[in-house]
Order: C-alpha cells, then structure tokens, then sequence
C-alpha cells in the first residue's frame, strides 16, 4: 500500500493539479487541513472522494507541531509513505524499481532528488490549463544539487571529498552539498520510505533516519513549485502562507524559522529572481524527460 500524508491551507489554485497527479499513484491519502477558509476541502472531496479529511488539531500552523501531527499519521499505516506539500509533486520513472531498489539494499526508504521550479526572468509565460498536468505545462527550474561548486564538480565526474567521508554520508553528497556552496539551497529532499514514521526535523527537509535511506538518484524527483506558475494568485499564496503562524515559531532564530522571507515582499522577490536566473528548459533534459514521459508510477 502506498500512502501519502499532506497538510495544506488555503490551496484551492494549486490542489486540482496536484490531486490528479497524485491520485494515481497513491492507494490513500491522507489531508490535514490547517483551518482552510477557501474550498480547498470540496475540491479535495470532488476529486479523490476516497481519501481523508483531518482537520488539525492545532489552532495555528507550527511546524514541530505539524512534523508530530504527520508522524502520528504516517503511524496508521503500513506499506510505503510519503509526505507531501501541495506545492510538492512527486515523479518517478517506476516506484516497484525505487521500493526493490530500497529493499534489495535493506534500507527504510529512498530521498527524493530535488528540483526547484521557477519561471524564468523576462518571459511571458500562458496561464497554466487547469485540465492538464501542471508539469507538462510548467518544465523550467534547475536541479537543486546543482547548486555549489562541489555540485559542478560532481557533475563532471569529480570528488573532492575524502573517500571515508563519502562512505558514511553517501545522501549528503546530492542533498546537502556543503563543499563551496555559495548558499544554503531549499532543501526537497524528501523521503519515499516503509518505515513506522518518517522520523522528521523540523520541516521535514531532514530525517533521523537519512542513514537508512539511499542517495537521490535520477528515478526519483520531487518538483518543488513555489515560484512556478508565478502570477498574481501565486503572488498572493506566497505572502499569505504564513498568516497562522504559532507565536512560537515566530520567536524561533532565522535558523530554524521557516517561512522568514514570505512576508516580506521584497525579500521574497529577491529570492524568486535568485532562483530564476538559474532556471532552464528541463524539458530538454533526458532525466526530467524521462520522468514527465513516463506513465503514472506503478
């Protein structure tokens, strides 16, 4: 069985996208409604009638809290899971090839490799057609691995870090790539694993259990799309996710806080324009066409 958990609030332009996506690869569904106040909740009725509603049980949005929320979800259910922003949407040339993969080497799961979509600077793209899938339609962004010098080398067949290190942190080497990077990338690098629980850090971009899971590799991707399709309606998401936020969270250091940036809005467009003049057409490249020609994962 197959499993994805995913919180959301307020997703209504982005959720017809991902549930016909996600639909047909996951057996259930499970949605956390963090107090939604637009139809998010009968889009999600409409279009996968099966799957599960659970409203919070949390007034505001914290993350620690959420991880925990997720967890006790993810505790329900055997088999294979994933979690799952609505801006997150998972793509794989074969999920039977990553779970024997995982299996043949005994681990709990696998990372995700992760791609940051962003439209490109100074092109007008179409509003994205709602009656086709969202990553036939929005194909610009770059692999998120890329971005450091210790990437680039990578890239061309060289490591410059020491052997022993490579052998004990083989998922740092794509996911965090600490050597030379010139900042910290957003981190999608989340887990498709058989485990109890995805045993979480804040956030879920990091797992207690990343020893346990294989390196990314090109059969797995998830495409994160936050600044893609950027219009006004993303605009708006982007300033307003984080209005639930627990006192909390808001008094964590920027280290730790998510969502510091997005209510700010020339921060936030700083960060958008830093990513997209990394941006390229991937639909030229063989692993992100494999992944988009491919069928439903089965």
């Amino acid at each position: 069985m197959r499993t994805v958990v995913a919180p959301f609030r307020n997703e209504e332009y982005l959720l017809p996208f991902w549930l016909k996506r996600h639909r047909e690869i996951f057996d259930h569904g499970v949605m956390i409604d963090n107090h939604s106040t637009d139809a998010s909740c009968e889009i999600i009725r409409e279009l996968a009638p099966d799957w599960e509603i659970v409203p919070s049980e949390y007034k505001s949005w914290d993350p620690i809290e959420t991880d925990f929320e997720i967890m006790m979800h993810e505790r329900r259910f055997k088999g294979w899971k994933a979690c799952l922003n609505i801006t997150e949407f998972l793509c794989a040339q074969s999920l039977d090839k990553v779970e024997a993969r995982v299996e043949a080497a005994g681990l709990e799961g696998a990372h995700m490799r992760g791609v940051i979509m962003a439209d490109p600077l100074g092109e007008s793209l179409p509003p994205p057609d709602p009656e086709k899938p969202l990553i036939e339609q929005r194909v610009f962004g770059h692999y998120e691995d890329e971005i450091s010098w210790g990437g680039f080398f990578r890239r061309h067949g060289v490591s410059l870090v020491p052997r022993r290190y490579r052998k004990s942190y083989r998922s740092h080497l794509r996911t965090r790539p600490f050597l030379f990077k010139t900042y910290a990338p957003m981190s999608r690098a989340r887990i498709y694993h058989r485990a109890e629980h995805g045993a979480y850090l804040i956030g879920r971009h990091e797992t207690h259990l990343k020893h346990l899971c294989a390196e990314p590799q090109d059969d797995l991707l998830c495409l994160y799309y936050y600044f893609s399709p950027w219009n006004e309606t993303m605009r708006a998401r982007a300033l307003n996710v984080g209005d639930n936020l627990s006192e909390r969270h808001k008094r964590l250091s920027p280290s730790v806080q998510h969502l510091r940036y997005r209510r700010n809005p020339a921060r936030m467009e700083r960060e958008r324009r830093r990513f997209a003049k990394k941006s390229r057409d991937l639909s030229k490249d063989p692993v992100f066409r494999k992944a988009l020609l491919s069928p439903a994962p089965q």
